[in-house]
């Protein structure tokens, strides 16, 4: 695809409900620092929402006055956050797409700083920041830290990149990505669907062969934990069951499995398969274990570790059964 970008990035934000948050998020935007040498757009999308979130959005960019340019598109009637962005991406004039919620916010430096890795490194297709949740920094802060992983700050590489790539959180926003990287690959988000981030993130496992990642320093995201009611075990269930689907589904519309895919099948197994505390965790793991092992896509070495792990009584618990994967695929 031939890049005929007006703008180095693309903000987009989806809008849907939000009213208690749409003004703390956009004056974030707007609160960049050192985008006078940057060319950004900010498209605001609005989903049909029931409240008086696009109202606010619309004072608020009606009062401002700077170098980013705003737009506020419209869609005809709701279609939740994947149509959304996928909206938002078809009227995107940026080299890199940048995803933010609008009950989020970003730090007064995030977009400076992760452009300044994307010109360190042309053509990089993901550039990964810092995310901490607000407004408890502890809440998920494993989860979030990148710095874990102990991976290498740019690769192109692609085993290498894809290996990590799986093991980063599951979630699209925080990242520049390449628009022309995510067009080339059809990597648009699957509307109608529950998990979207889990379903983008699997697929774009299958294409990514760079990335750079923001290590150190402050978070560029704050991603806000909002309450919501207590988990029942019915949901539970439903979302344990619709992450097993999404990871069928693209199991089975790759023609060829890596290891660090293969290996990410092993986990996902395993930690259904030892989650005794869930009282359905063992039909599920039956449903997928049966799936992944008659997959066309599995080699007779992926059968193999796959039928020891069905064991009844496995000699070895979950994290020895992990380091033993990892030492027969490498």
């Amino acid at each position: 695809m031939t890049d005929t970008s007006k703008y180095d990035i693309s903000i987009i934000i989806p809008v849907y409900g939000v009213e208690d948050y749409i003004e703390e998020c956009l004056r974030s935007v707007m609160a960049q620092k050192a985008v006078d040498k940057i060319s950004v757009e900010c498209i605001v999308v609005d989903d049909c929402g029931p409240d008086k979130s696009i109202d606010i959005a619309e004072r608020i960019i009606d009062s401002y006055n700077g170098p980013i340019d705003f737009k506020i598109i419209r869609r005809k009637k709701n279609g939740g956050l994947s149509a959304a962005r996928n909206s938002g991406i078809h009227e995107a004039a940026g080299e890199y797409l940048y995803f933010l919620d609008s009950d989020d916010y970003i730090s007064p430096d995030c977009i400076s700083r992760l452009w300044q890795l994307a010109e360190e490194h042309p053509k990089v297709e993901i550039v990964y920041g810092k995310t901490v949740c607000v407004p408890d920094p502890e809440e998920k802060r494993t989860y979030l830290d990148l710095a874990k992983f102990h991976a290498p700050a740019y690769s192109n590489a692609t085993a290498t990149v894809r290996k990590y790539h799986l093991l980063f959180p599951e979630i699209a926003c925080n990242r520049l990505i390449k628009t022309s990287w995510l067009k080339d690959n059809e990597l648009y988000f699957t509307e109608g669907l529950i998990n979207e981030d889990f379903d983008w993130h699997l697929r774009a496992h299958f294409a990514v062969c760079s990335y750079s990642i923001l290590l150190y320093g402050e978070a560029t995201y704050l991603y806000r934990q909002r309450e919501n009611s207590i988990m029942t075990s019915d949901k539970e269930e439903a979302r344990h069951k619709r992450r097993s689907q999404i990871l069928r589904n693209v199991a089975a519309a790759n023609a060829k499995w890596d290891n660090a895919f293969f290996k990410f099948i092993c986990n996902h197994l395993l930690s259904i398969k030892f989650a005794d505390y869930l009282p359905y965790s063992q039909s599920i793991y039956r449903e997928d274990f049966n799936f992944f092992q008659n997959c066309r896509q599995a080699s007779f070495s992926h059968k193999i570790i796959l039928y020891y792990l069905n064991m009844n009584r496995p000699l070895m618990r979950y994290r020895i059964l992990m380091a033993g994967i990892k030492l027969l695929i490498k």
